[in-house]
């Protein structure tokens, strides 16, 4: 058996651990016999790690990496068949492509996707070509996409919500722009007016709207999702006249669960409705429904939902995934998601949800943005520490400004100031991260 790895160096970095390659490549009975040449550079980093789980994969006799800008994509291999070899072995590859689609049951492993880790171990969810298409076709209705669509994607294609874009747009015919992030190259596609959606994360906009505040031409929505959004970031972008979508969604439900309708785009909504076809409810530690109003962890249920992890496909259809969330909903099934679950901090007894409180700290004018967690204390149970950045401010400015806007046991007992908060690649705030300075 060959191993096939390609790389886009500038889109998809390689994300996996050992451990993670060494699970994928188990499934499928593989094992490095030999390597062509020696490697560097990204391709190295990616033979170094099939090196290291070696003894897990008994079959693969082979490992090929493509080489050169023009081999990134199977598309493109396509096309170097057709100019090299001719029409006639094109079109043998064209029916060969056919019989395996032909082939596919809506049922089967469709892509095993990580999630980012933040919330602990890093696990592969599966998703069937069913899970996909649901979740395609709800997006598509509530964004009206169509094939008139320019879908900007600057997302990591190793993450559910960067892959999602490639499969939204070939499900609808649109076209997808491709980009590493940069806020300079970003806002100039937007400016450029050809643009009709972006997918970005609260960060990325925010250094975007820095480098040009809008409005953009033709721009019909900015999905904006991966972790919270401050009230102050949407009142820069209704400034703007940028149309601001909050999402709620994860990798086990193929991206969006949950989003703010189109024709709400400019009126800085944080709460999200539940796409077509997704269930959400709030439950207790019991898994029981709550009333409406009442907080508790999130729920959802529908055809888009992975039915389990690598090696843990045990989901039943129909049955009810409880996430990592925590979230509120309304008679009127709005949604508000109040943050992690194991991300809440209990001090004297009392749970406090750290991104209640670092709302809180942003809401200073010369607060730039803060971070919150708890650590462990012997009287307290836990106490909470904030990471902030925020020049020519101190501990005291900041606990004297939320003596009004928080309960007291909500105030942070510690502070400590820094030159930027730790991130993910995705730009979540990695909490593992958040560290006492020595």
């Amino acid at each position: 058996m060959r191993l096939v790895l390609s790389w886009l160096r500038e889109l998809c970095p390689v994300q996996l651990s050992p451990e993670a390659l060494g699970d994928l490549l188990a499934a499928k009975g593989m094992h490095v016999e030999s390597i062509e040449r020696p490697w560097d550079g990204l391709e190295g980093v990616v033979v170094a790690r099939v090196l290291e789980v070696r003894d897990k994969l008994p079959d693969l006799e082979q490992v090929v990496l493509m080489e050169g800008r023009e081999a990134h994509t199977p598309l493109v291999l396509l096309w170097e068949v057709l100019r090299r070899r001719g029409r006639e072995h094109a079109e043998t590859c064209a029916s060969l492509l056919a019989d395996r689609v032909a082939s596919i049951q809506p049922g089967d492993v469709a892509t095993i996707v990580y999630t980012s880790g933040t919330g602990g171990h890093s696990k592969g969810v599966i998703l069937t070509w069913a899970n996909l298409e649901a979740a395609a076709g709800a997006s598509a209705e509530v964004l009206e996409h169509g094939p008139r669509d320019v879908w900007l994607a600057v997302l990591p294609l190793y993450h559910v919500g960067g892959l999602s874009i490639l499969i939204r747009s070939a499900r609808q015919g649109g076209a997808v722009v491709l980009d590493g992030f940069d806020p300079h190259r970003v806002a100039a596609h937007l400016r450029g007016g050809h643009i009709t959606l972006v997918s970005l994360v609260p960060t990325m906009l925010s250094r975007v709207l820095d480098v040009d505040p809008g409005p953009f031409p033709g721009l019909r929505a900015v999905l904006l999702g991966g972790g919270p959004v401050a009230d102050a970031l949407l009142a820069r972008a209704a400034v703007g006249r940028v149309p601001v979508l909050s999402t709620y969604g994860l990798t086990e439900a193929a991206s969006q669960v949950a989003t703010v309708p189109l024709a709400a785009a400019m009126a800085r909504h944080k709460v999200v409705k539940p796409v077509p076809g997704m269930e959400v409810r709030i439950v207790d530690e019991g898994s029981q429904e709550v009333p409406s109003g009442t907080s508790g962890r999130i729920q959802i249920r529908g055809a888009a939902v992975s039915p389990g992890y690598l090696h843990d496909r045990t989901r039943s259809p129909g049955t009810w995934f409880i996430t990592g969330d925590l979230g509120r909903m309304d008679v009127d099934h709005n949604l508000a998601v109040l943050g992690r679950a194991d991300d809440t901090i209990i001090t004297g007894g009392e749970n406090v949800n750290p991104v209640e409180v670092e709302a809180a700290i942003e809401d200073h004018p010369r607060v730039v943005e803060a971070a919150v967690h708890g650590i462990e204390d012997p009287d307290w149970g836990q106490v909470i520490v904030a990471t902030v950045v925020a020049p020519g401010v101190d501990g005291q400015d900041l606990d004297q400004f939320l003596r009004n806007r928080l309960a007291g046991f909500k105030i942070p007992t510690r502070w400590y100031f820094v030159p930027s908060i730790p991130r993910t690649g995705l730009g979540k705030i990695d909490r593992s991260r958040l560290g006492l300075p020595d």
